[in-house]
């Protein structure tokens, strides 16, 4: 590809990409009551969005966000509270008992049995495991992970902070890395109000140094749209495309090239609909604008 073609479409890019944002963040006022229940005890408490982030892997994220909130009743109808050391009492097999119960008639339909089984298997164990480091490692409270260097974070050290749990790998630390960086995550928003009231200022520096999680959506956007060529790019030829997109924030790129991946850019691609058809080589010969 031609370097001026390129750096015109990473402009155009960055004009969607903005709007997207905005549009995303303010799409929260339109979710169920169920999901804004959900949305203020992730907010409201240390260990659920752990557990939810532990989760959020090939069910619906809505779900995954929704498990805490759900876990935190099935304790209390046992006379327990929803912290790390009651989960880790509680044990895998109870875990795995309410998660499968929890998921009924939830489950993705392209998830087969085996695949549940192999879900609930790993994920009862993962949140056990994690809330025994948290018991032992940080005094029972998930809070205390981001106090290092007196609460001034920054993205690499975020993402090793949530890497040391089994269940969360490169791109789900990569997001969440992400999103306390953007600052309007309800993870964070909850968390340095409580290290507020510990006399410890929340902050994260440098959010240039995001990364953009890469996947199957964004390695078929990118190469539809015509910005790395698929039989050349390289993971690092993904991530300087998104710094050259949004470099004060190159994470928050995957923020619209999954939703396109999955809502448009598909084996059955919606190409008309799809916001970034004008600037996509793929969508422009499809639609014959070429």
């Amino acid at each position: 590809m031609r370097l001026s073609l390129l750096l015109e479409k990473v402009d155009r890019i960055r004009v969607i990409l903005e709007d997207f944002i905005k549009r995303h963040v303010s799409a929260v006022l339109d979710e169920s009551e169920e999901m804004m229940r959900a949305r203020e005890f992730n907010r409201s408490d240390s260990l659920a969005p752990l557990i939810a982030t532990i989760c959020d892997q090939e069910i619906s994220a809505d779900d995954a966000w929704k498990i805490p909130f759900y876990m935190s009743s099935w304790l209390r109808e046992q006379g327990r509270e929803f912290n790390a050391s009651s989960i880790v009492e509680v044990g895998i097999k109870n875990v795995k008992r309410f998660l499968a119960g929890f998921m009924g008639d939830r489950w993705p339909r392209r998830m087969d049995v085996q695949k549940r089984l192999r879900w609930l298997d790993n994920v009862s164990f993962w949140i056990v495991d994690a809330c025994r480091k948290i018991r032992d490692e940080y005094g029972n409270d998930p809070d205390n992970l981001f106090v290092v260097k007196g609460g001034t974070l920054s993205p690499p050290l975020i993402y090793f902070i949530l890497k040391q749990f089994k269940g969360i790998g490169p791109k789900k630390a990569s997001m969440v890395a992400r999103d306390f960086a953007m600052g309007v995550w309800d993870w964070y928003i909850g968390l340095k109000e409580r290290l507020k009231q510990r006399g410890i200022d929340l902050r994260v520096e440098y959010p240039e140094f995001s990364e953009m999680p890469i996947d199957v959506h964004v390695k078929r956007v990118f190469q539809r749209v015509g910005l790395v060529k698929e039989a050349e790019a390289s993971s690092q030829d993904y991530q300087n495309v998104a710094r050259l997109i949004y470099p004060k924030l190159p994470g928050a790129v995957d923020i619209l090239i999954w939703c396109v991946g999955r809502e448009y850019c598909k084996d059955s691609p919606k190409c008309g609909e799809c916001p970034l058809n004008v600037v996509c080589d793929y969508s422009r010969t499809r639609l014959g604008l070429v």
